[in-house]
Formats: structure tokens, C-alpha cells, sequence
């Protein structure tokens, strides 16, 4: 809920601080919006704020952009961009080694949300995250049947994943369980 700086996104952070304004009844002026600024922050966000804005008398949209300037910058947009391009299934469970394919996907999908939501307009579309997804587990077994032919919608798509990787688990769990039963009937 609250702005960290470089690893955070100020657009959602901003919706969710009008949100909770409004729900308050703070009054929707920037003036009001100032004065309260200071909530949202945290790390180095609260820090930039105190040490470069706060007592300067800027208006709300002058501190957000300055903000914004701050962290937001071209540099951390194309770490951004690598990410997104680099970040895979088969990546996370790597990092992830003592998570399961499920849990991984879960990480790995959080995360391609998380940096789509930094990224330029033209990444912001639900078939570009769905585009993505479908690229970042096509290399993984468990996978294959959802990515072969992929659904049309991102919700679709990531129901069949579940599915997929859930099917090859309970295959898996089937075989292992029919080879103890074999081998202890011999």
C-alpha cells in the first residue's frame, strides 16, 4: 500500500492513495492531498520525501512529479524491460528450487504483473501479459499442453496452466504410487 521508490510503482500506489482519501472523506483538493502526502511513502520514498520536498511548498502534483522524476527514470525502466524480457518458469524454479511448479508459476506470474505495471502503455494490455506468460512457460513440460495452443483470454490462459500443472502433478503422483505398488506385489 505505501511507495517505496525505484521497486515500487507510483501509478498504483496513487490509485490506492485516492481510494483510501476518498473512504476517509479527506477533502479531493491538493491542497488536502499535501498535506497528507507524507502517509504513503516508506524506505526511500519517505526518505527522498523529508530530505528533497517536504517544507519547500510545493503543491501535490509539483511533489509527485518530482517524485516520479526521482525514481521513475530511464535507467530503471529498461532494468524494467530486462526483466520482463528475462524472467521465465523455468527461471523462477531455479531461483525457487524449494518450491513446486505450482508455487513457482504463482511467483513467476506475481512477478510479470508486478513489472508490467512499470513498463511503457504499450506493455500494459492484458494480451501482451498473456503473450508474455505464454512465452515464459512454453519451455516447461508441465506447460506444454496449455502453451501448444494457448487460450485467447489471459484468465483462460492462466486456468489452463493451473490445469496443466496440476494434471502433470496428480499424473506424476499416480505413477510413483503405481510403481511402489508393482514393485511391492513382486
Amino acid at each position: 500500500m505505501l511507495y517505496s521508490g525505484a521497486s515500487d510503482n507510483l501509478e498504483l500506489k496513487l490509485q490506492i492513495f485516492y481510494d483510501l482519501c476518498s473512504k476517509a472523506e479527506l477533502p479531493q483538493t491538493p491542497e488536502a492531498f499535501g498535506q497528507v502526502s507524507s502517509t504513503m511513502l516508506k524506505v526511500d520514498a519517505r526518505d527522498y520525501y523529508y530530505d528533497s520536498i517536504s517544507g519547500r511548498g510545493l503543491i501535490f502534483d509539483a511533489m509527485v512529479l518530482q517524485t516520479r522524476e526521482h525514481f521513475e527514470t530511464a535507467e530503471r525502466r529498461q532494468h524494467l524491460l530486462s526483466l520482463w524480457n528475462i524472467t521465465s518458469l523455468r527461471s523462477t524454479m531455479k531461483l525457487k528450487k524449494n518450491k513446486s511448479i505450482a508455487e513457482s508459476f504463482e511467483i513467476m506470474f506475481r512477478e510479470l504483473q508486478r513489472v508490467q505495471r512499470g513498463l511503457g502503455d504499450e506493455y500494459k494490455s492484458e494480451n501482451t501479459l498473456r503473450d508474455r506468460i505464454v512465452n515464459a512457460c512454453r519451455d516447461v513440460k508441465d506447460c506444454a499442453f496449455a502453451t501448444f495452443k494457448p487460450a485467447p483470454t489471459l484468465e483462460g490462459l492462466v486456468a489452463d496452466i493451473w490445469s496443466a500443472i496440476l494434471t502433470s502433478a496428480r499424473i506424476s503422483e499416480y505413477n510413483k504410487s503405481s510403481f511402489y505398488n508393482r514393485d511391492s506385489a513382486n
